[in-house]
């Protein structure tokens, strides 16, 4: 350690006052005062020191202006330490608040990534049941359109016979009216049995006659004919026979009945 303190001394001793205090001592001297003992052992050497200042001030001087741009730099550093800390923990927060910022669009786009598939899924269905609802609409317009050519088809060949033989009904039935007597014409139907129980009393007939003062199935007719009120004959069943050949008749109207049950009723259409 004697010998590394002669050294210094020597190096310093030898350097100009003016570089040192501007603190541009030589390389040599800045790399011994940088040694990570040597101010320890020149704390621990006052003997020395005091030794020195009495040999050689002037160089004690120099070693003290070196001392203090030490702390100076070591002080310096301190506080660059100190501000890098504080300036490395405010990057760090600034970083901590954009990764908190990412994070929360990271989960907002995940929520609408999730939202998105979930809404082309049901798209897809969609599509799904719109192609299905396009391909039954297809064929049964196609079927629809089939049935339709057929129907102008049918139309073309059938129209034209069936208009012809519209037409030749409408002079057919011009003919028949004109051999018809002019006048009400009626037609007769079937005998409907009458289901009275009773036998003791009728209904006075159209033609205000008694039910002994009867007629024939011709005067009848003719009788119902001329009445535009008439709506049926009544047949007096109790003779036997057809109801339109002989017997006795009477004439009705609207929905006279009759209830005495040997009397049968049968429908006029006039």
């Amino acid at each position: 350690m004697l010998r590394f303190f002669m050294f210094f001394l020597m190096t310093v001793s030898s350097t100009p006052l003016g570089l040192v205090h501007g603190k541009q001592a030589s390389k040599d001297v800045a790399e011994m005062m940088s040694h990570p003992h040597l101010s320890e052992a020149l704390f621990q050497n006052k003997t020395f020191l005091s030794e020195l200042a009495e040999a050689d001030p002037e160089t004690l001087n120099t070693i003290l202006g070196l001392l203090n741009g030490l702390l100076d730099v070591s002080e310096a550093a301190s506080v660059a330490f100190t501000t890098d800390v504080i300036a490395a923990l405010n990057d760090k927060n600034t970083k901590s608040g954009i990764l908190a910022e990412a994070t929360s669009n990271q989960t907002k786009s995940n929520t609408a990534k999730t939202a998105a598939d979930l809404a082309v899924e049901v798209a897809q269905g969609a599509v799904i049941t719109a192609q299905g609802a396009v391909i039954t609409a297809t064929s049964e317009f196609e079927a629809a359109d089939v049935h339709h050519t057929a129907m102008v088809d049918e139309l073309n060949d059938k129209q034209p016979v069936m208009d012809a033989e519209s037409e030749t009904l409408r002079s057919t039935i011009v003919l028949v009216e004109s051999l018809l007597p002019a006048g009400r014409i009626c037609s007769y139907g079937s005998s409907i049995q009458n289901t009275f129980s009773t036998g003791s009393y009728a209904v006075a007939f159209a033609d205000g006659n008694s039910w002994s003062s009867f007629h024939s199935f011709e005067e009848a007719k003719s009788l119902c004919t001329a009445d535009t009120e008439c709506t049926r004959l009544f047949w007096y069943n109790m003779d036997g026979g057809s109801y339109s050949a002989g017997g006795k008749y009477q004439l009705g109207r609207g929905t006279q009945s009759n209830q005495k049950n040997d009397w049968d009723m049968i429908p006029a259409t006039c």
